[in-house]
């Protein structure tokens, strides 16, 4: 319990004291959910000092990897993630620059991640390749709610929550 009531005074308090306030940030995109024309983006910053994700919609044209500057506005809709981040949606209010390093080791991993998704879905298909790229990816967009409801209802569904401890590549 003091852990949590820590967690919660040191972390979350000093960043959720941020909701509904607009804050001129450097973000990194980390990842990319494409939608058909526009996309949702979850990037990388800090806020009051601790590590925070945020999470926005913005045009197809990004990358991961980008660094985009900006006036951000966040709102309230604030969720503590699996990792004991603290993850804020925010809608860019205006946007100073969009820097694309040449090399980037987060693009890299999303190529790498986008390459094997595409060779699953080759040699499976249905719900087959759904549920291997959830379990491989955490991506669950391909889950029929059969499948959803056959996961949750076995107790596996956690398993298509990605981690360090759950799918480790060395390089």
């Amino acid at each position: 319990m003091a852990a949590v009531t820590m967690f919660i005074s040191f972390v979350c308090q000093p960043i959720l004291s941020y909701s509904g306030t607009a804050q001129e940030l450097s973000v990194i995109v980390s990842s990319k959910y494409d939608y058909g024309g526009y996309a949702m983006y979850y990037a990388d910053t800090t806020l009051g000092g601790h590590g925070t994700s945020v999470s926005f919609y913005y045009g197809n044209d990004l990358l991961e990897g980008d660094v985009l500057t900006g006036r951000f506005s966040l709102s309230d809709r604030v969720r503590n993630t699996t990792a004991q981040r603290i993850c804020m949606s925010a809608a860019i209010e205006e946007l100073h620059s969009i820097q694309r390093p040449e090399h980037s080791i987060i693009r890299t991993m999303a190529e790498f991640r986008r390459s094997l998704a595409a060779q699953v879905a080759e040699i499976s298909d249905g719900d087959t390749a759904a549920l291997t790229q959830g379990l491989l990816f955490g991506d669950t967009s391909g889950f029929s709610a059969k499948l959803r409801h056959a996961a949750k209802a076995s107790g596996v569904m956690h398993f298509t929550a990605v981690s360090g401890s759950h799918f480790v590549i060395i390089m």
